[in-house]
């Protein structure tokens, strides 16, 4: 089995010049961006040969590359010998499965730049079919199932801020959020045309940040020290695992 990972240590988020990098695991082999450009060069080309060359790697090295992988991941490159229209290399199903799927979590990664994303870690407790429950020092969060996730795995949630809404405490839920979180809030932030609420979480001094309208911060009166609820989605929730278990 294999999973995917994006890793920059462990205060990745804290630090701007922090490097992310995204790759998919199984034992101790990587498949990175690089075998993946690999992998499509051979798929252009028809064989390993002229993938190399026009990638400008050495072909030993490539070859070899190609054997680490399938010996973690399993076939990934078909090879035709001979016959009527001659040799050649074509990818297995397989093989564009783990592109397909590194290329989708590059696009997730990409869609993220540049918004506040709070990250939390917990534990898996129970899974659902659809649905994990994840406990955090904030509570219970409901995340969307992967199929790395297994009960006591340690994980790192990821939430979007401007997926969080803030509501007043008492005020009856109309969303379809899964997770509700009670805090208090802990300073608000002004920009040009949005305001960066803050919320202190006043267990293990967790901090979940929600970006608001300044009209919302307004019409909710929010201020430091105020208490309330911030809601949000199991689908805007992004689980990472930190620690595979064996």
């Amino acid at each position: 089995m294999f999973r995917y990972i994006e890793d920059a240590g462990e205060d990745w988020m804290m630090k701007e010049e922090a490097r992310v990098m995204v790759y998919i695991q199984s034992g101790e082999k990587k498949f990175r961006q690089k075998d993946a450009e690999l992998l499509r060069a051979i798929e252009k080309h028809g064989s390993i040969n002229k993938a190399t060359e026009k990638l400008g790697r050495s072909y030993s090295h490539q070859q070899k590359r190609i054997d680490e992988l399938e010996m973690a991941f399993g076939k990934l490159i078909e090879r035709q010998r001979g016959g009527r229209h001659g040799g050649g290399s074509k990818l297995t199903k397989r093989a564009r499965g783990l592109i397909k799927t590194l290329e989708n979590k590059l696009a997730d990664l990409s869609a993220t730049a540049g918004t506040e994303i709070t990250q939390i870690k917990g534990k898996v407790k129970s899974i659902d079919s659809d649905l994990v429950d994840v406990e955090t020092a904030i509570g219970s969060l409901k995340v969307t199932r992967e199929g790395w996730m297994q009960e006591d795995q340690e994980t790192r949630i990821l939430i979007r801020a401007d997926t969080i809404t803030l509501q007043e405490l008492g005020e009856k839920t109309l969303s379809s959020a899964r997770n509700h979180v009670e805090g208090a809030v802990e300073r608000v932030k002004h920009h040009e045309d949005k305001a960066e609420v803050t919320v202190y979480l006043q267990k293990n001094n967790e901090t979940l940040k929600a970006t608001l309208t300044r009209d919302s911060v307004n019409k909710l009166d929010i201020k430091p020290g105020k208490k309330l609820y911030a809601t949000f989605k199991a689908t805007a929730t992004k689980a990472i695992p930190i620690k595979q278990i064996d």
